[in-house]
């Protein structure tokens, strides 16, 4: 015996899960670095892996990372480090 309504089981909904971009940050004003991460940020699709001051470091770093996206400074690219 049943009493009430009949209660199914919720039907799932499977949604299909899309990677999130890495990105990463290469600037060296602090300010500007932290508006853009924080901006970035607020996008599910996006995900700041690394920011970085200088360009050497980033170099360092990038390859461990594995950024789908490189953000960066034209003028910190200047740095000899950057071309080689």
């Amino acid at each position: 015996m049943q009493f009430g309504p009949q209660i199914r089981p919720a039907a799932r909904v499977e949604r299909e899960v899309k990677p999130r971009i890495r990105i990463v940050l290469v600037e060296d004003h602090a300010i500007l670095r932290e508006g853009l991460k924080a901006l970035i940020e607020v996008e599910s699709d996006f995900e700041v892996v690394g920011d970085f001051c200088r360009v050497e470091e980033s170099l360092e770093r990038i390859r461990d990372l594995q950024p789908d996206l490189v953000v960066t400074d034209l003028v910190s690219m200047q740095a000899p480090t950057a071309t080689s």
